[in-house]
């Protein structure tokens, strides 16, 4: 997660609504204790009381796919095919209408930190 930007003011942002979301009293150094999705995730899953293996080879298919996608350049014509067709996914897994529609380009770069949690919270179906 530092990778994609997060510092300790996001970090603490995002355990927040992570513990709001699931009623679960999380320490302030979650993001730092668990820095990838597939580690935090787990951990959520066991502190929810369900099967942590469940579902880890799903994780591994998603870390295996960002690293591939962390490889390709943002001026290459794949990198936004990729982006639209996982937006798609996304959007076909928590049934959204209009599923596969093509959305505006969000600039992670330029965002600011309201921005970003706005982003994670309506993709994530929070908002």
């Amino acid at each position: 997660l530092n990778e994609i930007g997060f510092d300790s003011l996001t970090a603490v942002e995002l355990r927040n609504n992570l513990s709001t979301l699931t009623g679960l009293r999380l320490p302030v150094t979650l993001i730092f204790d668990h820095p990838t999705p597939a580690a935090l995730a787990s951990h959520l899953a066991v502190e929810l009381g369900q099967d942590a293996n469940q579902g880890h080879a799903l994780l591994a298919e998603l870390d295996s796919l960002a690293a591939s996608f962390a490889s390709l350049a943002l001026d290459d014509p794949l990198h936004s095919q990729v982006v639209a067709r996982l937006r798609s996914l996304l959007a076909q897994g928590q049934n959204e209408p209009g599923a596969g529609v093509e959305r505006e380009e969000f600039d992670v770069d330029s965002a600011t930190d309201e921005e970003m949690f706005k982003l994670i919270d309506s993709e994530f179906g929070t908002a």
